[in-house]
C-alpha cells in the first residue's frame, strides 16, 4: 500500500513546537522537535554555536567532542525538552523539571540524552497524520 507524501511527511506545527509525551522506563519527557516548525531550536543553535564559526570551516574541526556535547545538551534543555513527569534522581526523590535539571541530569547520564537525541529526531512522533488517526481513534462510536 502507498501513501502519499503529503500524509507521510506533513507535520503537525503544535506537536513540533509544544511537544509529544515520550514514556520511558524512567519517566515521560515532554520533547518538540529539533527543527520544523520550532524555530527556536534554529535561533538558539546558531546563538550557541556563533563562537565557534568561522567561515569555510565546518563547525566539526573547531568544536571538540567534550564541547560539542556540551553545546548540544544545552540546545536541548532549552528547546527540546518543555518538561518531564517522574524522573528521579539516585536516591530515587522526584527531580522538578528546568533547563539546569535537564542539562545536570544529560551532563551526567549520556546514554539517556542520546535515547532523547534520536527520539526527539524521530520525524513519525510528529506528522499531521498521527493526529488525524488519534482523533478517530478517540471519537465514541
Amino acid at each position: 500500500m502507498s501513501i502519499s507524501p503529503y500524509e507521510a511527511f506533513s507535520m503537525d506545527e503544535k506537536r513540533e513546537t509544544q511537544g509529544i509525551e515520550f514514556e520511558t522506563p524512567w519517566g515521560t519527557f515532554i520533547l518538540a522537535r529539533p527543527g520544523g516548525a520550532n524555530k527556536a531550536f534554529k535561533t538558539r543553535f546558531n546563538d550557541l554555536t556563533a563562537p565557534y564559526r568561522i567561515r569555510g570551516i565546518d563547525l566539526e574541526e573547531i568544536m571538540d567532542d567534550a564541547e560539542s556535547k556540551r553545546v548540544f545538551i544545552q540546545l536541548y534543555a532549552e528547546t527540546i525538552v518543555k518538561n518531564w513527569r517522574d524522573v528521579k534522581d539516585a536516591e530515587g526523590n522526584q527531580i522538578p523539571f528546568s533547563v539546569e535539571a535537564a542539562i545536570k541530569l544529560f551532563t551526567d547520564l549520556e546514554d539517556l540524552f542520546n535515547v532523547i537525541l534520536q527520539a526527539a529526531q524521530k520525524m513519525s512522533l510528529f506528522r499531521a497524520k498521527l493526529v488525524e488517526e488519534d482523533s478517530k481513534n478517540s471519537q465514541p462510536s
